[in-house]
C-alpha cells in the first residue's frame, strides 16, 4: 500500500544565536560593576534623607554580580549541550543512513492525549510498541501533540510509523499514512 510521509525527522542547525544572551549578560553585569567602582552610586531618594541607611552601591553591585554569574552559569550550560546534541544528532544520522530502525504498522490504540492542565505528554500504541512524547522533550523525533496541530489525534487510525529505541522509550522519526486524517 501507498503511504504519504507525513512526518520525518529534521535537523535543521543547531540554535547559535541562544549563546549570545548569557554573553550580553555577562558584559552587561561587568560593565556596570566597572561603573559603579569608578562612578559610584546614588539614589535619588537619599537626597531627601528617604531609606538613607540604604547602602545604593553595595546592591548596584549585588545585582551586577548576580547577573554577570547568571550569565556565566548560562553560558557554562549551554556549552555543556552543545557537543550533547551534535552527538545525538550523529547517532540519529547513523541510524537512518543504516536503517537501523524498527517499522511497526497498524491501527493507533489506547491514544492518551496531551492536557495542559494535568500532562503534557501523550502516548499511544501500534501492535503492541508503545510511543510517549512531549512538545517539551529534547531530543530529535516526533513530539508534536494532537491537541497543538499533531498528526496522531485518535484510536483507530491508521499509521507505519518508523522509530528507534531509546532507554525506555521508542523514539519517532518518520510517521508515514495517509494525508485525508
Amino acid at each position: 500500500m501507498k503511504y504519504d510521509v507525513l512526518y520525518e525527522v529534521e535537523f535543521g542547525t543547531l540554535n547559535w544565536p541562544i549563546i549570545l544572551i548569557p554573553l550580553c549578560l555577562i558584559l552587561i553585569g561587568l560593565y556596570a560593576i566597572k561603573m559603579i567602582k569608578k562612578y559610584g552610586y546614588e539614589h535619588p531618594m537619599q537626597k531627601y534623607g528617604v531609606l538613607s541607611v540604604i547602602n545604593y552601591v553595595w546592591v548596584a553591585k549585588f545585582f551586577s554580580f548576580t547577573i554577570t554569574l547568571f550569565g556565566f552559569i548560562s553560558l557554562i550550560g549551554i556549552i555543556v549541550m552543545i557537543p550533547s546534541k551534535i552527538i545525538e544528532r550523529k547517532n540519529i544520522e547513523r541510524i537512518l543512513h543504516t536503517q537501523s530502525f524498527n517499522v511497526v504498522e497498524g491501527y493507533v490504540e489506547n491514544f492518551l492525549p496531551s492536557d495542559s492542565l494535568r500532562r503534557n505528554d501523550e502516548s499511544f500504541e501500534i501492535n503492541g510498541v508503545k510511543f510517549r512524547y512531549s512538545e517539551t522533550d529534547e531530543f530529535y523525533g516526533y513530539s508534536k501533540t494532537g491537541s497543538n496541530g499533531g498528526i496522531i489525534n485518535s484510536n483507530g487510525e491508521y499509521y507505519k510509523v518508523s522509530y528507534y529505541a531509546k532507554r525506555d522509550n521508542n523514539i519517532i522519526i518518520k510517521i508515514e499514512g495517509h494525508r485525508n486524517h
